[in-house]
């Protein structure tokens, strides 16, 4: 994190919105090992025309549905490498276009919910273990900061080939996000850029009389 990161001040923030997402019945991946019945509420589904598999609910038949389960993590974002690009298309492999990620790391500050929350992402990458060949998954590992403070960290594909984003729109890039048009000239080469894409998260910024907001 940056120097002189207010750790007491971003916790106390980090409560609070764990507090308003509460009050919302937000689904949160803290409190999913808590439920004693969870294992059976989830099913792992192939999803044949985006070549994924995902987790979802399961009706009362124990059937999977096609709701996907989503869930909410709380943590202070200590790292992250995200558009934009520092490098023009023309400067990259072709071949590779399609493994292009973007990533960022979440630490809990030493709060357990957070440290349940991973064991709960530990969870349920095991149960997507199950479905695979023995190998064929990269077995989960906990980042760790220190001995015992546990990390999170998160990567997706910066773009979607259009085979692989079948009914999909794309979202275009604001100039915040590509101030050159590197990512836009992407759309040229077949990829575009869906809801599974994006990345968001907010950040503070110091004002004029120096306060953080």
């Amino acid at each position: 994190m940056e120097t002189g990161y207010d750790k007491e001040q971003a916790k106390k923030t980090i409560e609070r919105l764990m507090e308003e997402g509460k009050a919302e019945d937000e689904k949160c991946l803290h409190e999913l090992l808590k439920e004693p019945e969870w294992l059976d509420s989830v099913r792992i589904k192939e999803i044949v025309k985006d070549k994924a598999f995902s987790l979802v609910y399961a009706d009362d038949k124990g059937h999977a549905t096609d709701e996907e389960c989503i869930f909410t993590v709380y943590g202070a974002l200590s790292k992250k490498d995200l558009p934009p690009l520092k490098l023009a298309v023309k400067q990259l492999d072709q071949s590779k276009l399609r493994f292009l990620k973007q990533s960022i790391r979440l630490d809990g500050l030493g709060m357990t919910q957070f440290r349940d929350a991973v064991d709960a992402a530990a969870a349920v990458c095991d149960l997507f273990d199950r479905v695979f060949e023995e190998g064929a998954l990269e077995r989960w590992k906990d980042g760790l900061l220190g001995d015992e403070e546990k990390l999170l960290d998160m990567s997706n594909k910066l773009v979607t080939h259009v085979n692989d984003a079948i009914g999909q729109q794309h979202i275009p890039f604001d100039s915040g996000i590509d101030p050159l048009g590197v990512m836009d000239s992407l759309l040229q080469k077949g990829y575009i850029r869906t809801e599974d894409n994006m990345v968001q998260y907010s950040e503070g910024k110091r004002g004029p009389d120096g306060k953080r907001r």
